[in-house]
């Protein structure tokens, strides 16, 4: 019963400093109540109960799990969080064994393995691999290691997080118990082939990911020499809608006066639908050629060949100065979003089944404390998850779709002048991109 007692006290310091570097990387408070206290004590006691009655690697594994599970109470964080945060915590803790194990072999020229039964001792080994796991979980570069190490798996899929984390786990059980009790090589083998399938199962869904999403950016590689394309096509489109209208004028004036449904047909062509036409290109003109003008008509004009309603809005206190302090990479990346935005508030609309919502797009450029803000918003129908919406593959779309917008997050992430705001109104949401031009 003592030899459990003290096994409980071991297990619970382990738990402490697992948890509280957990708590540094996460920069969560834990929330303690009653509930996760009680998780706790079943955490150490479940941890004893494991030391005696499975083996090493099996007892590690579950150990990571229950961790990473009861800290989704303890943080209220989601489980690929801390799954991620358990992960780090438990390296943290393999490299305070590996340093109390070195420190303890170079003062007493004895390895771990002579000290498993002498309880004093062990007391004070794991006395000090709690404290060596603490200091580490202090320093500022393993929490900057920590929250990188999050935020790049944050785009990962939960189920290869797992794994990879479970590969790492199981890699450094395997380094320690190797190390102190010299496992047998068949064991040791069975292991190395479980971990290199593992591996090459994580490294095909990575490729396979990586090409998908490869194929996906590619579609919206916006090369300088195809938004000169779309910028020639409106100015061609001006140009013939122009025409069209001087020769609608000339026929008008062929017409016997007598005949009043043609005169009035040419005068509602030439007075509506043209001037619906000018005032879009009037406005276009307020973006300077480069890209962004070209994107913009391109999109209006697939929205109007598909029958939807287009809302454009241009500020008048933008100029062509504010436009031409965006250098040409920022450009290009705006115009890459721009695009998505544009492709995806279309696709949005065209899902809409219900007659009660109109299918609209809108677009809002306007200037505000040095910033060029465009805002593209549409209807849509159904219900738009925030949490998951810059996930590789998520889209309220259906499988294999929704890979733009994590695209935008990463240009995002990459070019801290660019900002993306999201807001939803009834069943309006909104996407702003709003774009630093002076410092």
């Amino acid at each position: 019963m003592a030899n459990f007692i003290m096994l409980v006290i071991l297990s619970a310091l382990s738990a402490v400093a697992v948890l509280y570097v957990i708590h540094n990387i996460l920069g969560s408070k834990p929330k303690l109540n009653l509930l996760n206290l009680v998780l706790f004590v079943c955490l150490s006691i479940l941890i004893s109960i494991l030391y005696d009655t499975t083996s090493a690697f099996i007892r590690v594994l579950i150990t990571f799990l229950l961790v990473a599970a009861i800290s989704t109470s303890i943080y209220e964080e989601k489980i690929n969080k801390t799954i991620v945060a358990s992960f780090i915590s438990f390296i943290v803790l393999t490299i305070s064994e590996i340093l109390v194990g070195l420190i303890y072999y170079v003062l007493t020229q004895k390895t771990g393995i002579e000290f498993n039964n002498d309880t004093f001792l062990n007391l004070k080994l794991n006395l000090g691999i709690f404290i060596i796991t603490i200091l580490l979980g202090n320093l500022k570069i393993v929490i900057h290691i920590g929250e990188k190490i999050l935020d790049y798996t944050n785009r990962i899929k939960l189920s290869q997080t797992l794994l990879l984390a479970i590969v790492g786990i199981l890699s450094a059980a395997m380094y320690l118990y190797f190390t102190y009790h010299k496992l047998s090589m068949v064991y040791l083998s069975i292991v190395n082939i479980l971990i290199i399938f593992i591996y090459l199962f994580i490294v095909y869904n990575y490729f396979k990911q990586t090409n998908k999403n490869i194929k996906i950016s590619n579609e919206y590689n916006v090369t300088k020499k195809s938004l000169k394309e779309y910028e020639e096509m409106y100015e061609n489109q001006r140009m013939e809608n122009h025409e069209n209208k001087n020769q609608l004028y000339i026929l008008r004036g062929m017409i016997e006066k007598d005949n009043k449904k043609a005169l009035d047909y040419i005068d509602e062509i030439t007075n509506n639908k043209d001037k619906e036409n000018k005032e879009i290109m009037d406005r276009l003109k307020r973006v300077p050629t480069g890209g962004l003008r070209g994107i913009l008509y391109n999109k209006i004009d697939t929205v109007k060949k598909k029958g939807y309603v287009i809302n454009l809005q241009i500020s008048k206190n933008l100029t062509i100065d504010d436009f031409n302090k965006i250098d040409d990479n920022l450009n290009t990346r705006i115009c890459t979003i721009v695009a998505i935005l544009m492709d995806n508030a279309i696709d949005a609309i065209s899902k809409i089944k219900s007659k009660e919502i109109e299918k609209v797009v809108g677009i809002d450029i306007y200037g505000d404390n040095k910033k060029i803000n465009i805002s593209i918003l549409n209807t849509f129908e159904g219900i738009i998850d925030f949490d998951k919406i810059d996930e590789k593959g998520y889209s309220s779309n259906g499988k294999g779709r929704g890979y733009g917008l994590s695209i935008i997050k990463g240009v995002v992430e990459e070019d801290k002048r660019i900002e993306n705001d999201r807001q939803i109104i009834g069943n309006v949401f909104t996407q702003t991109i709003k774009i630093q031009i002076e410092k």
